[in-house]
């Protein structure tokens, strides 16, 4: 799966590049750019449950 360029007109819409995060097919692609930070967080692997995890913000 490809990430989905989304590009607004409208100076108060939102431009650039969007997945579905917790989708199955995107957890593949967004793995090795963010499983160092998922594993800094105590975490042990970068998945659906991961992602929708409350919390752990800034």
């Amino acid at each position: 799966m490809e990430l989905d360029e989304i590009v607004e007109d409208d100076e108060d819409e939102l431009a650039g590049t969007y997945c579905a995060v917790t989708d199955s097919r995107s957890i593949p692609v967004l793995h090795p750019h963010y499983i160092g930070v998922v594993l800094s967080l105590g975490l042990l692997d970068l998945d659906a449950a991961a992602l929708k995890m409350p919390g752990r913000a800034g």
